[in-house]
């Protein structure tokens, strides 16, 4: 099984949970045959239940990302190491580099030196750094690329969203069916009950990853580097707040229009 379809197999288990959990305390709220204590004490073990349940979803998902960030990295510092150790690697560019400097690379040679870095990403940004500098004529050639910083990005980003929505307040976040505009809507899927319980994160999750999640481009919301800040705060119930700003806006405007 890939590396996605186990994540997104455990953000429906803790969806899961989360709605089994509501449904009890439901019922138990209901119950004749429960005292007030009874129901306090019975809500406050079912509690204690799923959230040792996220807890356990939380670090089986983190454990999934890192270990394919792990593999993922090990396999670029090989990469970079054979071309470090390379003599001819720094020459090379820097007789590239100093013919884009010097006005001597036409469209034919830009074309193949961007063709021969495509895949070096430090190489690639000194060609793109140094066509800009000389106000290159081809400077359109460049391409918005899928780079390693990028996916390191999206990796973080993962980390960052499961910290802080695989968590005990899912016992307490109402679903609601968002509307037609909304980002707890999936493209090919009218209504998703996870992309409601984790927000606009987990849309980006099923729409911009490859299986082993790898960004599938490079435009992917993901491989934004504010995503992937460990000091973004993310507000729990983001989706639903974002649906009751929308809906009090537009009130708000209807109230206006009339005065």
């Amino acid at each position: 099984m890939n590396e996605k379809t186990k994540l997104l197999e455990l953000f429906k288990k803790a969806a899961d949970a989360a709605d089994m959990f509501k449904d009890d305390k439901r019922e138990i709220m209901e119950s004749d045959r429960l005292s007030e204590k009874g129901k306090t004490q019975e809500i406050a073990e079912n509690f204690r239940q799923f959230t040792e349940a996220m807890e356990g979803y939380r670090e089986q998902m983190l454990d999934i990302v890192n270990e394919r960030e792990k593999g993922y990295t090990s396999y670029y510092v090989s990469v970079a190491q054979t071309r470090f150790s390379t003599n001819g690697y720094q020459s090379a560019l820097t007789a590239n580099l100093d013919m884009i400097k010097q006005g001597y690379a036409g469209k034919i040679e830009i074309m193949a030196i961007l063709k021969l870095y495509k895949d070096d990403d430090l190489a690639y940004s000194r060609v793109e750094d140094v066509m800009h500098q000389v106000k290159s004529p081809y400077c359109n050639l460049l391409e918005d690329r899928l780079t390693v910083k990028k996916q390191l990005n999206a990796f973080e980003s993962i980390r960052q969203l499961i910290k802080a929505k695989v968590t005990s307040y899912l016992a307490e976040q109402q679903v609601y069916r968002p509307s037609a505009e909304s980002k707890a809507r999936l493209k090919k899927d009218k209504f998703s009950r996870e992309a409601c319980y984790f927000g606009s994160g987990y849309a980006a999750i099923v729409e911009e990853l490859n299986d082993d999640l790898t960004i599938n481009s490079p435009k992917a919301t993901l491989a934004l580097k504010h995503n992937s800040d460990p000091n973004t705060t993310y507000h729990y119930g983001t989706n639903i707040d974002v649906m009751k700003a929308e809906h009090n806006a537009k009130s708000k405007r209807g109230t206006d229009s009339k005065k």
